[in-house]
């Protein structure tokens, strides 16, 4: 089935404010990027409260058994101690609506009522699968700049607390109940399990020297790194620990430091290596100007400060990275080509080839001083 966004203007959000959680905003806007998922702040009409209203694209809410594991690890983390989104509840105290492109209805359910439905084929609102549903929900708004904004300038030592949160993320995560693992035991369509199946994808790259690139990057995934994997270690994982994810607030000396990162809707049970890799590609390719080994180093120092990398995890490092930038060039200019409005999905494509082709054609001395 396909993945279909939401087209949804800020009339409908505001009507969707006031019918579903009982208030009139004074302030919509939306949110820019990002592939799948229709995001919007919303400012409470007594000019304080700051939210996001999510509307999960069409693939994520046909399992609404995986978007209640995903709240739950959120709100785990928040008893932690971890920053991250807390789900605002509605008018009847529910959290979770399903709308219908524009149409739109009130489920009537708790989530553990939508849980069950799922479990028997149905979605409140319509079946589980059936094309053009949405799940919405509104979450509160975390104050920060995102790392892309031109107005961050960032020191290496950003890179080592994101190294750090990362680790800290996956010591809280790994005792995360079993019941929450095994629900999001899955194979998303942004996980980096599924390289090996987009490999189909590579049809969308014109460049032949390129094509083969990428083409060489996942088959030394699926031959090399998928059969050491189940010795890596596994645990829930953010999956997506992006640029656009981390939130950055100033400190007493003003200097940018992590806040925390944002979107738990990638989250799944994995392996904590693959989870490293990804922030690490996405960091090396909007790079702000540092060099993109320099970056590695320091995520690298900062997760061993906290959490340690077993051997068997770290040979298959580097390859995981150029995995990710195979994976996301490739959905990139996948998505551009059948759709040359959305314009965003070059974001990566305009800038990652040199920093891929660096780090596929690393030495091994090299690779050695990435660790500290």
């Amino acid at each position: 089935m396909s993945n279909k966004r939401i087209p949804v203007s800020v009339t409908d959000v505001k009507r969707f404010i006031v019918d579903i959680y009982g208030f009139q905003p004074v302030e919509i806007r939306p949110f820019s990027g990002g592939f799948d998922d229709a995001n919007f702040y919303v400012k409470h009409e007594n000019g304080i409260d700051e939210f996001v209203l999510k509307i999960l694209n069409s693939r994520q809410s046909r399992e609404p058994s995986q978007t209640v594991a995903r709240v739950g690890v959120m709100n785990y983390l928040v008893d932690c101690g971890i920053r991250a989104p807390k789900i605002i509840q509605t008018k009847h105290t529910r959290q979770f609506y399903t709308i219908t492109d524009i149409q739109y209805q009130a489920d009537g359910k708790t989530m553990n009522e939508v849980e069950s439905n799922c479990s028997n084929d149905s979605l409140p609102g319509g079946e589980c699968g059936e094309s053009g549903r949405h799940l919405i929900w509104l979450q509160n708004y975390i104050l920060g700049i995102a790392y892309d904004s031109d107005h961050v300038e960032t020191t290496l030592q950003l890179y080592f607390e994101i190294g750090k949160f990362a680790s800290s993320l996956h010591k809280h995560l790994l005792n995360c109940a079993d019941s929450l693992k095994s629900t999001l035991n899955v194979i998303g369509e942004w996980s980096l399990m599924n390289v090996v199946n987009q490999r189909y994808l590579l049809k969308s790259v014109r460049n032949i020297k390129q094509r083969e690139l990428l083409d060489e990057i996942v088959t030394q995934f699926e031959r090399v790194v998928v059969p050491q994997l189940a010795r890596c270690r596994a645990s829930i994982v953010h999956g997506d620990l992006n640029d656009e994810n981390l939130l950055l607030t100033r400190d007493n000396s003003d200097r940018w430091r992590l806040e925390c990162f944002i979107d738990y809707g990638d989250c799944i049970y994995s392996y904590t290596i693959l989870d490293i890799a990804i922030a690490i590609m996405y960091f090396t390719c909007f790079n702000k100007g540092h060099d993109i080994f320099d970056i590695v180093r320091n995520i690298l120092a900062g997760y061993l400060s906290n959490l340690d990398i077993a051997e068997t995890d770290r040979s298959v490092l580097r390859i995981c990275i150029c995995a990710r930038y195979a994976q996301s060039l490739m959905m990139g200019i996948n998505t551009f080509e059948e759709d040359k409005t959305k314009t965003y999905a070059l974001k990566i494509p305009t800038i990652g080839w040199s920093r891929l082709e660096k780090l596929w054609n690393a030495t091994a001395d090299e690779q050695s001083k990435w660790w500290p």
